[in-house]
């Protein structure tokens, strides 16, 4: 089982980054790929998501997508990093979330194929 790992996943090119700055960079390493599609914003800070989009909107690139509330009255903005389409919403509304959490799915694709 191992060798066949090995064999699996010795082509996988390796795109270090350190930062938000250093991804686009790496952007053709997902090319032909699944992942190519999807982008997903994550949870800015420790606090309960609110979304302001529902599955199936399509959505341009910075727009709002939700807010993570937290103590003393703040709220954290959820911008969409990409256009795409809402594939799908991580976690239930109002639920807890952790600074880095997954919150919505992005499909690039739909959104490119129906402009």
């Amino acid at each position: 089982m191992t060798d066949l790992l090995i064999r699996t996943t010795v082509r996988l090119p390796v795109a270090p980054v350190e930062g938000p700055l250093d991804a686009d960079a790496h952007a053709g390493c997902l090319d032909s790929t699944v992942a190519a599609e999807l982008a997903m914003t994550v949870a800015p800070s420790t606090g309960r998501f609110r979304p302001a989009v529902d599955p199936g909107s399509a959505v341009s690139e910075g727009l709002l997508v939700g807010h993570v509330t937290g103590g003393a009255g703040r709220a954290d903005a959820v911008y969409a990093p990409v256009a795409g389409v809402v594939a799908a919403l991580l976690v239930r509304p109002g639920q807890l979330v952790n600074k880095g959490r997954g919150l919505v799915w992005l499909q690039r694709s739909a959104a490119l194929a129906s402009a």
